[in-house]
């Protein structure tokens, strides 16, 4: 994941803004999370990533539009309210829903979407990966507990590169 960065500076191109690297992390976390087949209208269906908030990425998330990930396309659906998140795979909470957040985790607790964010204190609070920036780079901690919680398997590799593991909820 943060070899994409590094690949994107070695081109030549500008070096990626902040949420150009945390796009490239939301599309190589879905490459290491393995979802209950009931998080899917059907074997064909794609695996949406939706933002909820004020989307914070701009056009970083248009370079993984249709990309495929685990045999199936990857839609982004942005704009998505708290009452529509069912049909997301993956929610990216922006900042903008902190003062909302444990109502946002508590609703979807139990529902197989990987919930990431980069409020602080995201995974601690019970959402199941927290972009953290640290040391001038990103990082992530990782809620195993909400993982299973979510029914979503974490890959070891995804464990292991992990800043910070946690196995217990809040």
């Amino acid at each position: 994941m943060i070899l994409a960065a590094w690949a994107w500076c070695a081109s030549g191109e500008n070096a990626p803004t902040e949420y150009e690297v945390k796009a490239a992390y939301l599309f190589n976390f879905a490459k290491y999370l393995e979802w209950p087949a009931d998080a899917f209208a059907g074997p064909q269906a794609p695996l949406t990533l939706c933002v909820l908030g004020r989307d914070p990425f701009g056009e970083a998330l248009t370079a993984y539009q249709r990309r495929t990930v685990q045999g199936r396309e990857l839609r982004v659906r942005r704009g998505a309210g708290l009452d529509d998140l069912r049909g997301c795979q993956m929610v990216f909470v922006a900042e903008s829903e902190e003062p909302r957040l444990q109502r946002i985790l508590r609703a979807n607790a139990t529902l197989p979407i990987a919930m990431v964010s980069d409020i602080d204190g995201f995974a601690d609070a019970g959402g199941m990966i927290g972009l953290v920036d640290a040391d001038q780079r990103v990082q992530f901690d990782l809620n195993l507990a909400s993982a299973e919680r979510a029914r979503i398997k974490v890959n070891s590799q995804l464990m292991r590169i992990a800043r910070n593991t946690r196995s217990k909820l809040p």
